[in-house]
């Protein structure tokens, strides 16, 4: 099988052409500032070292990789077909969670294993970061796109993509603004015609139940340490005693932030499955951890496996609901 993960995205171009020659973060007088130099380190750092790499792959002469199979089984299941539009609420509580990060993840599997349209939104408060790990300059705000439409449907794709910011051919993004509803009618209409998955950086439970209003499933990021425990726990107890958002399926992530984590990102999801509450794991990932623009090419295996397994259970779950 060929790894859907193993090329770039088509169209990456956006913020790197803004910041100089070649998108090299060089500006026209040749100056490139410390910043602009250490985020194009990072953005092109792989997660594993080229070494790993090659030794992986002199092994592999010698005995059998059943990692192809897991992840075409994986990728299989984030493209089951969806009929109607379904929305996936990504949450968290505490800052550096990996709740952008995992929306930015699940918007690049569907758009790297899926032909129809996926979008992604950021209904973060304030200036969210989603559009930068998308590799885009800036989001338009849902308003105007809605301003745009004008209470009607675009004519067709091509349209919605063109009120949108494009970070691949099939994968658009936008913003909800400071205080702005991130689903207004036309909006929301739009996304369900054009868009079969919609994913939405919704940030925490506590101020998301207009999001989760419409949602058909939701996840829950957290990190693998006490305190992200703690909220996993807690809140996966809330939303079952909730009626209205017991319904959706919710299912955590428990991100390992710090290779040198005492903490088993793995095992302690399988903690959280004995409790009965559904959990997988994101591994550490260098690459990730840079939090400059995602490039799927880079991503370790594990981070590949996992996050085609996370797209497709989440999808199931969604695709089950209403």
């Amino acid at each position: 099988m060929t790894d859907p993960w193993s090329s770039p995205p088509p169209r990456r171009q956006d913020l790197r052409a803004s910041r100089g020659a070649a998108g090299t973060g060089v500006a026209d007088d040749g100056f490139e500032s410390g910043s602009d130099r250490l985020r194009r380190v990072l953005r092109t750092r792989p997660a594993e070292p080229r070494g790993t790499v090659l030794l992986r792959s002199l092994a592999g002469t010698f005995r059998s990789d059943e990692y192809p199979q897991l992840l075409a089984e994986a990728a299989a299941g984030a493209q089951i077909p969806v009929t109607t539009g379904r929305r996936i609420a990504v949450l968290g509580t505490r800052g550096g969670s990996g709740r952008t990060t995992v929306t930015a993840l699940l918007a690049r599997v569907y758009a790297s294993l899926r032909q129809d349209g996926v979008a992604a939104v950021d209904a973060t408060f304030g200036r969210g970061t989603l559009g930068l790990r998308l590799g885009l300059d800036a989001l338009p705000d849902v308003r105007d796109v809605s301003a745009a439409l004008g209470g009607r449907l675009p004519a067709d794709r091509a349209e919605l993509g063109r009120l949108l910011a494009a970070a691949e051919d099939n994968l658009w993004a936008a913003g909800s603004g400071p205080g702005s509803e991130p689903f207004l009618p036309e909006v929301s209409s739009a996304l369900s015609r054009y868009c079969p998955i919609t994913v939405v950086d919704a940030g925490s439970p506590l101020t998301a139940g207009g999001i989760l209003a419409t949602a058909h499933a939701a996840v829950f990021v957290a990190p693998a340490s006490v305190a992200g425990l703690a909220d996993a726990r807690w809140h996966a107890r809330a939303w079952a005693a909730d009626p209205q958002r017991a319904r959706i399926p919710l299912l955590t992530v428990l991100g390992a932030t710090d290779a040198a984590s005492p903490f088993n990102a793995a095992a302690e999801a399988r903690r959280l499955e004995r409790e009965g509450t559904p959990a997988m794991p994101l591994s550490y990932d260098r690459h990730l951890a840079g939090g400059v623009e995602l490039d799927p090419s880079l991503l370790s295996r594990a981070v590949r496996l996992e996050a085609t397994g996370l797209a497709a259970g989440v999808l199931r779950a969604a695709a089950g609901t209403r």
